[in-house]
């Protein structure tokens, strides 16, 4: 990987979350800012964990990156997932479940085309 890759992923998904508090903060999607709060929350503890998986002990490899790559998408699919899941089963309204999801995906997408555009 290029030298500023860690600060330029963290920049690239952290663009992603003050969009998503932005059109929160715009009520495009009606929630309380509690809600967004711990949504933004459960959503930075597993970005915390994404950089963990992707640069410690990064030797720069591209068939490592690619495994990373692989392991950090199941694992994170799987914590928003079960994120959502913990908010359906504690009740939470429909909203915060619709913006977690849309979240985790935006997030998933623009953190497959940043790792692509590093393989190359």
């Amino acid at each position: 990987m290029k030298k500023n890759a860690a600060f330029a992923y963290f920049a690239s998904i952290a663009a992603v979350h003050v969009g998503f508090l932005l059109l929160a903060w715009m009520h495009v999607f009606p929630l309380s800012f509690q809600e967004v709060g711990v949504a933004q929350l459960s959503a930075g503890c597993i970005l915390a964990f994404s950089m963990l998986i992707l640069f410690a002990r990064n030797r720069g490899n591209h068939e490592e990156l690619t495994f990373r790559f692989l392991i950090l998408s199941v694992s994170q699919l799987l914590a928003y997932l079960s994120t959502c899941l913990a908010f359906i089963y504690t009740d939470q309204r429909t909203d915060l479940v619709l913006y977690m999801l849309g979240l985790s995906l935006t997030v998933l997408i623009v953190q497959t085309s940043f790792l692509v555009r590093q393989l190359k």
